[in-house]
């Protein structure tokens, strides 16, 4: 039985619940792009699929609109795989378990995709539209593109030559009546910093030490949000116990996508067991500081450290735990500097969003965003700099350009039009800190007139993800307006 099956519109959440059905993780895509393939095929429409999955949708004009413009309806086929610890979810196999809560969609325990399943959905729509005469548009070309979360590889690698349109709405922005006009670059910076280990000294018991219960949040949306980073406030505990003699760290890890601030982290380490009590009295009263640091703006914060049995056979050594600790402690985290030109954006950052412990290495990724490209290459080198003086290594992937800001666009024009005949009141306009592909497809269309609308979403790239039902209904209703306006 289809759980969103009382939503409206109808045609658009029967669409979405598809998506959630289907797996479609970053990488994990082919399967989603195959339907909208086989969607397309049945309706007779032209679709091709490269070799990275994005699928191109061409569906022909309709009638009155013959002469207007082609338009590129785009967004992305992926979404960020993030579930709560509790919550035993494999994203490879398994639908979503999607769930109403009075206006609002949500999945259990896990992202729910709506970033960006709910554009899938819209464009899915579109092709059941395509041969109903109430569907008044232009030529429309649905391109749907792969591993936007993990770099934009999707948009990067697809063709331009299969597309004829100068202006294109993507649907991927996630605050209704925001017409969005810019976004910033960004990169993937990954530490591999090398450790040695050694014997544990007799007389040690092991410890688990838990950070979790953080807001987390996008990396670029919530980053001017003050909230806590795990992997930021695990090194900070640890340096406040760190001895040598006393302690002894065995890994490290917390978050799980870069692009995301992490909401969980953990150590595993030995004490001598003459110290455990002056250690576990340590975390508890440095705990208690944390978590009044952050009482406003990430206010159920869980600190605890427990006993294990299962006991490491080795610690890193003392100058690889010293290493480890202070570059987490160091590594640039949250705003770098905020937007000259627009007031209260952030204009670069960087985001430690994953650590975990391999063999012979502990690896630190980190997302690095800039509307400047100067400032995020400095913002790089910084942080290659940084792996230079411990003797680290540092691959800088999945580096995409800024959306630029054009002062002249028809197209906004439009969009701004069509909102205030249908509400009765200006939308709003402007850039965010977030990275979508607006500027790849700028580099391979010259003169493309683009904007980015979405419906209202909360708690994207974390569990607590829910998108807006109401919301839903008038961005599609805003959508087809824009397309009927745009003869």
């Amino acid at each position: 039985m289809r759980k969103l099956m009382n939503c409206e519109p109808e045609i658009v959440f029967r669409h979405f619940e598809t998506v959630c059905s289907i797996p479609h993780g970053s990488g994990n895509e082919k399967a989603l792009s195959d339907f909208v393939m086989e969607m397309a095929k049945a309706k007779g429409l032209y679709a091709v699929q490269d070799k990275l999955h994005n699928v191109i949708v061409k569906i022909p004009a309709s009638k009155g609109y013959e002469d207007a413009d082609a338009v590129i309806i785009q967004g992305h086929l992926d979404m960020v795989c993030e579930q709560n610890k509790s919550t035993n979810h494999d994203f490879a196999t398994q639908p979503l378990d999607v769930f109403i809560d009075g206006d609002w969609i949500k999945a259990r325990g896990t992202t729910l995709g709506a970033d960006n399943g709910i554009a899938v959905a819209y464009c899915m729509a579109m092709i059941e539209l395509a041969d109903d005469v109430g569907f008044k548009h232009p030529a429309l070309e649905l391109v749907l593109t792969t591993q936007e979360e993990t770099g934009l590889d999707g948009a990067a690698f697809i063709s331009a030559e299969e597309l004829n349109a100068k202006k294109m709405i993507n649907v991927d922005t996630d605050i209704e009546g925001f017409i969005l006009t810019g976004c910033a670059g960004g990169l993937k910076a990954t530490i591999h910093l090398p450790v040695e280990y050694e014997q544990i000294p007799q007389g040690c018991v092991a410890y688990k030490l838990d950070v979790k219960g953080l807001l987390g949040g996008h990396s670029g949306l919530e980053i001017d949000k003050k909230r806590a980073n795990a992997n930021r406030l695990l090194a900070r505990i640890l340096n406040e116990i760190y001895d040598g003699v006393m302690v002894r760290l065995c890994a490290v890890s917390g978050g799980l996508k870069d692009n995301a601030i992490p909401r969980e982290a953990e150590a595993i380490f030995m004490m001598n067991k003459n110290y455990v009590e002056i250690c576990i009295d340590r975390i508890n009263t440095f705990g208690i500081q944390l978590k009044s640091e952050f009482i406003k703006c990430d206010p159920d914060i869980e600190i605890i450290a427990k006993p294990i049995t299962n006991t490491p056979q080795a610690a890193f050594s003392d100058s690889a735990a010293k290493k480890v600790i202070n570059t987490l402690l160091v590594l640039p985290n949250g705003p770098l500097a905020m937007s000259a030109e627009f007031e209260g954006i952030v204009e670069t950052s960087n985001n430690v969003g994953v650590v975990r412990t391999e063999e012979n290495e502990v690896v630190i990724q980190c997302a690095v965003r800039s509307s400047v490209d100067s400032r995020m290459q400095f913002a790089a080198k910084q942080i290659f700099a940084l792996a230079d003086l411990i003797g680290a290594s540092v691959v800088k992937t999945a580096e995409y350009p800024a959306w630029e800001f054009q002062p002249e666009s028809h197209l906004r024009e439009i969009l701004a039009q069509a909102y205030m005949g249908m509400y009765g009141k200006e939308a709003q306009q402007g850039v965010v800190h977030a990275g979508i592909e607006c500027g790849l497809f700028a580099q391979k269309i010259a003169g493309l007139d683009m904007v980015s609308i979405g419906p209202d979403m909360f708690g994207i790239h974390t569990p607590d993800e829910k998108l807006s039902i109401s919301s839903t209904r008038r961005t599609w209703e805003y959508l087809l307006k824009v397309l009927e306006r745009l003869k």
